[in-house]
């Protein structure tokens, strides 16, 4: 799989391992590899789930906050 990622073994191990995620452009790469669908293989990660709501969260704060101040 690495080679048709263009990724190295280590970042496919550090995400198995829960240590790192891949991108969106590996995500879909990923989901058309295997033929998934892209709710399908995010939705089963609960823990990368959890970490791309974290992030839009913050962003939308982050946007509050500078419209306010």
């Amino acid at each position: 799989m690495s080679t048709s990622l263009n990724v190295s073994y280590q970042a496919i191990s550090n995400w198995e391992r829960g240590k790192s995620y891949p991108d969106i452009s590996n995500i879909i790469m990923i989901s058309d590899l295997y033929n998934i669908s892209l709710d399908e293989l995010i939705r089963e990660d609960k823990n990368y789930k959890d970490m791309l709501l974290e992030k839009k969260v913050s962003g939308i704060v982050d946007t509050i906050l500078n419209v306010i101040f």
